[in-house]
């Protein structure tokens, strides 16, 4: 990262005198994108001219104009672009700031937060950059955490002094690598006063040269064979009834999920979790899927050993109504079973799905074309 940082500074220091001179003529929006946006954006910052960067695709609100995506089709930033000047943020000073979005300092700048807002939120995309070229503002646009967009912070570049002063952050906030290690997002979140704490200091009570594993007695032998005998049996999936019955929610599991919960929020801020809390969230879900004849992906997420295959079984056999039951099918690819090359994995696990899907759904295998 510490090579693209500098490789972005050397290459906005030779373009400054040019991208200064641009500016200095006051530009109309056109010619800001032009002579400034899109050299940051191809020059400086490693955005290829493909399906990377799509200039005004229109939306309902308007034609945006840069919406930067990652992969094939992930959109992952607006960027509204407006004639310089316009952007005209009330403070004197020329720094890098962590400003509220509804606060004096970016007054001037809210028409075209709103505007970018507005883009984003049809797109589905989890953040939005307002800029004439000088100033540059940074914010969360889609929200999972309950907050109006307009009630969180950004992170607000001053002017292009600022932007040179601070290239590093300025880096990990629009560089393409960045964005895809989600750096961008951590800056907005540290801006929003959330951040990963420190690891905890680690002090040993006893010198770890001096630990020596401690004699077993006979009850714990004992013990050992009862449980190996008893509970080997939960550990793989011959016993798929046993581990049903056998499956419980406790106060530390729910403690568990609810920590899970949390971290998964921090790390995919653009996916909406279920409100687990009454119960029915699931059912609820997939009757409305049902209904709309529409596609949804729910995520499951724990250790290994958690209880996730049991819950599906549990869920799709027992808790389900029979009436929605009747219009489910569960289909398992296990990807340990796959040895291949890494890179083929998802076809061959479509393969699998169609293979399975096949069998339980059609009266006959294969199904006629």
């Amino acid at each position: 990262m510490s090579n693209l940082i500098e490789l972005a500074a050397e290459r906005l220091m030779k373009l400054e005198p040019q991208i200064r001179t641009a500016l200095a003529t006051g530009p109309n929006e056109a010619d800001t994108r032009l002579k400034v946006l899109d050299r940051f954006l191809f020059e400086v910052l490693d955005w290829q001219r493909d399906s990377s960067v799509l200039t005004e695709p229109p939306t309902e609100s308007g034609y945006i104009d840069y919406l930067l995506r990652v992969g094939e089709s992930t959109n992952v930033m607006v960027v509204e672009a407006k004639r310089h000047g316009k952007l005209q943020p009330a403070t004197k000073s020329s720094d890098v700031m962590h400003v509220n979005l509804s606060g004096p300092v970016v007054q001037p700048l809210l028409p075209g937060i709103k505007q970018a807002l507005a883009y984003a939120l049809e797109q589905g995309v989890p953040v939005a950059c307002v800029t004439d070229g000088n100033t540059w503002l940074f914010f969360k646009a889609s929200r999972t955490d309950g907050k109006r967009p307009m009630d969180g912070k950004g992170v607000l570049f001053t002017d292009l002094d600022a932007v040179i002063a601070n290239i590093g952050k300025f880096v990990e906030l629009l560089g393409c690598g960045p964005i895809i290690d989600r750096l961008h997002l951590a800056h907005i979140n540290e801006a929003e006063g959330l951040r990963i704490p420190d690891s905890e200091q680690q002090f040993y009570v006893l010198d770890p040269a001096d630990a020596r594993m401690r004699k077993r007695d006979e009850l714990a032998s004992d013990a050992a064979l009862l449980f190996s005998q008893f509970f080997s049996r939960m550990s793989d999936e011959k016993d798929r009834e046993m581990l049903r019955d056998c499956f419980v929610e406790t106060e530390e599991s729910r403690k568990a999920d609810f920590e899970l919960e949390k971290i998964i929020q921090r790390v995919m801020n653009n996916i909406t979790a279920l409100n687990t809390g009454e119960g029915g969230a699931l059912q609820e879900e997939i009757e409305r899927t049902i209904r709309a004849k529409r596609s949804e992906t729910v995520l499951i997420v724990g250790n290994k050993g958690s209880g996730k295959s049991t819950f599906i079984d549990r869920f799709f056999e027992q808790v389900l109504p029979l009436s929605v039951r009747e219009k489910c099918v569960v289909a398992r690819v296990d990807l340990e079973s796959y040895h291949g090359d890494p890179r083929m994995i998802v076809g061959w696990a479509i393969d699998q799905l169609r293979t399975v899907l096949e069998r339980k759904i059609c009266s006959h295998d294969p199904p006629l074309l």
